[in-house]
């Protein structure tokens, strides 16, 4: 017989184990929402701090802080000049793609209109993300990039790191006209009669992919040199683009007997080319238009502080900061710049000036020097002026009459594994005549002191060398720590 009692009992113990299932299966649900809601809030907050926080150092008004771009000049014969910024590798508060600015500024490089809280700065365009991937019209935005300007200040890039998942470069030329500022994207071809290759081996002639190469402009043409190719060996080919006929040539294929012969430089990335007018070869006894090669970097351990000029009517490279001068009285210098790469260098006169750059475990230059073209000799600058940048590297550096303009970079530190200290957006410009800094447009990036009132640091001639592994100029380096101390990662 059934126990009506105990099934009822049973009835409700089963529905209160229900009910208590239901329960906690809801409070679940119900923690789990507020987990979400808490965890997406959380997001969202730091995420608007980002923007909040990036928008209390840099509006509108400006570009975002960053290094590895492409810098031209404007209106440098009739003014007033103006400085143009183009794309680079950025922290944040770039209208980017994988962290690269797809942008394009203007700068009023007025020396004697210094900051007065209004921005100087003016964005010529911009679209959007979706809209960009689209177009044809336009680069791909990179870094680590080359550009160079011809006599009407048409600007040329070549090349690049577009930050692409499968780790590929690019080797397309574009050319930006001065005044409308209309990309026009450029298909040159190979010249194989005046080649260096053979001519059935033209599709070589094209496999240009690189980064952090090297670049310079004269008389129709520009030279470019070595870099870093996708595979991630070195380059030290130098090739010339003749912009009317539009047709690359190999000049020289920088080969390892050349090297081993120390009649070539070593294959290098991150060093700078500038053109010479009129140079001395020792090997012609006569002058000559020259592509001048400065430092660079094979790997973390072998860094260069060597100077070399590449006569492209002769076809061949000459050590210029070893060789002898053309005057009986000169002599070679007995100090040189601290190897380097990522610097920046330019022509003033008779004079190649460098400024900035970077040496392993985070060390970043703030030194100016100047290579006299026809002594051969190194010679320190020492700034006049009380507030000089900050030591930075990624930059770039034109010359407009005797001044030297430069823009943002990043920073670095001296001390292994430093944490990044963040990009640059300042503007500043240097008078090889008064040998006076001076700050057009202060920084507005986080984390970051740009300028300081210091004396600037003069190496000695008895400094030492470090120990480390590094290629010497003829007597002792400038040992490194001009820079004042800022914490910064290497792109």
């Amino acid at each position: 017989m059934i126990n009506q009692p105990l099934m009822e009992e049973t009835r409700a113990d089963y529905g209160r184990q229900y009910a208590d299932r239901r329960v906690r299966a809801l409070r679940f649900v119900v923690v789990t929402f507020l987990v979400l809601i808490v965890v997406g809030a959380t997001l969202t907050s730091l995420r608007l701090m980002r923007i909040s926080r990036g928008q209390a150092y840099i509006d509108a008004s400006y570009p975002a802080c960053r290094k590895g771009y492409a810098l031209g000049a404007y209106g440098t014969q009739q003014g007033p000049a103006k400085l143009l910024l183009w794309s680079g590798k950025a922290d944040s508060n770039c209208m980017w793609i994988n962290e690269l600015c797809d942008d394009m500024w203007l700068f009023d490089a007025d020396t004697h209109a210094p900051p007065n809280g209004t921005s100087k700065w003016t964005e010529l365009d911009r679209e959007d993300a979706g809209a960009y991937l689209q177009s044809s019209k336009r680069p791909e935005p990179r870094w680590k990039t080359i550009a160079v300007q011809d006599e009407q200040e048409n600007l040329f890039i070549f090349a690049g790191d577009p930050l692409r998942a499968d780790g590929s470069f690019i080797d397309d030329v574009w050319k930006l006209s001065a005044g409308t500022f209309e990309w026009r994207r450029l298909a040159p071809t190979c010249s194989s009669s005046d080649s260096a290759l053979n001519a059935d081996d033209d599709d070589r002639c094209m496999s240009l992919e690189r980064r952090a190469h090297a670049a310079a402009y004269s008389a129709g043409k520009v030279y470019m040199h070595g870099g870093k190719s996708p595979t991630s060996s070195l380059l030290n080919d130098m090739w010339a683009l003749d912009v009317r006929k539009l047709q690359w040539t190999l000049l020289n294929d920088g080969s390892e007997l050349e090297v081993a012969r120390q009649l070539a430089p070593p294959a290098r990335k991150g060093h700078t080319l500038v053109t010479v007018d009129s140079l001395y070869c020792n090997s012609t006894g006569k002058y000559a238009t020259a592509i001048v090669l400065f430092a660079g970097r094979v790997d973390i351990n072998l860094y260069f502080n060597d100077v070399w000029a590449f006569f492209p009517t002769a076809r061949r490279w000459e050590r210029l900061d070893t060789a002898p001068a053309p005057t009986p009285h000169a002599h070679v210098t007995a100090m040189a710049p601290h190897p380097r790469d990522h610097h920046a260098a330019a022509v003033v006169g008779n004079g190649m000036y460098t400024i900035g750059g970077w040496y392993k475990y985070w060390h970043a230059f703030d030194d100016v020097w100047r290579f006299d073209l026809d002594e051969r000799t190194w010679t320190a600058i020492q700034p006049t002026s009380a507030v000089v940048p900050q030591g930075r590297f990624l930059i770039s550096l034109l010359p407009i009459g005797t001044d030297l303009f430069m823009f943002g970079g990043e920073l670095g530190s001296d001390e292994p594994g430093a944490q990044a200290n963040g990009y640059l957006n300042d503007v500043w410009a240097f008078s090889t005549t008064t040998r006076e800094w001076i700050e057009l447009s202060p920084s507005r990036c986080p984390r970051d002191h740009t300028s300081a009132p210091r004396p600037p640091h003069v190496p000695d001639d008895d400094d030492e060398d470090d120990g480390e592994h590094v290629v010497r100029a003829q007597g002792p380096l400038a040992k490194p720590g001009g820079g004042q101390k800022a914490k910064g990662t290497k792109g």
